[in-house]
């Protein structure tokens, strides 16, 4: 692709040089860290390819999920900077570290299980047994997605499943679930079929091909 990214290190900003020759608007984001240097050079290249590729031009205002979160577009210096929504997702603030590093998180969490990267968006609801703020020990599992439900089903790591009744479980968007537990979001990107255990700073997660519909 003819576009280049340039990266200024003094104040953590990344944008792209030469997409008016494709007739959409140079990308910018601010970092506050260095670690997420590459993630936003990644992040301005699937923007602009998607854009080059589909031709269709994203414009001020618009938003766009990244992998878990959502982002949206504003124009300013004939550039479209980077905004997000901040953690409880209620206002955009500028830039895009929680959308880059829960990328990175989730991303690099799948490789290390050897695990296809499938997050749900965070608007998704997920069902949680009530006592999981405060437990040590998350067990988790996830099912087919159904509609606005993500699959996810958290409950306690010690808890027998089928003696618990309904109202021991409340259900949540996933969002609110990673404002309490933001410990827990880096299971989130595992994909159907999958489960993980964690107690307290160690986890396993693995498949667990039982959990699939057409299995025998």
């Amino acid at each position: 692709m003819n576009y280049t990214i340039d990266i200024n290190m003094n104040d953590l900003k990344v944008e792209s040089r030469g997409a008016e020759n494709y007739g959409i608007f140079n990308v910018r984001i601010k970092v506050e860290s260095e670690d997420l240097i590459e993630e936003a050079e990644d992040f301005i290249t699937y923007v602009l390819d998607y854009q080059i590729e589909s031709q269709k031009k994203i414009t001020s205002g618009q938003t766009l999920t990244y992998g878990y979160w959502l982002v949206q577009f504003k124009e300013k210096d004939k550039f479209l900077d980077v905004w997000e929504y901040n953690s409880d997702a209620t206002n955009f603030v500028e830039g895009a570290n929680l959308t880059l590093s829960y990328l990175h998180a989730q991303y690099s969490l799948c490789e290390v299980v050897e695990a296809e990267f499938d997050a749900p968006t965070a608007d998704k609801f997920v069902t949680v047994y009530t006592q999981i703020f405060e437990s040590k020990e998350i067990q988790g599992v996830r099912y087919e997605e159904d509609g606005e439900k993500s699959g996810w089903l958290l409950y306690c790591e010690e808890q027998d499943l089928d003696s618990l009744h309904e109202g021991a479980f409340l259900t949540l968007r996933l969002y609110e679930l990673t404002l309490k537990r933001p410990d827990l979001l880096k299971f989130l990107g595992l994909p159907t079929g999958y489960r993980f255990v964690l107690k307290e700073d160690e986890y396993n997660a693995w498949e667990d091909r039982k959990l699939f519909t057409n299995y025998k």
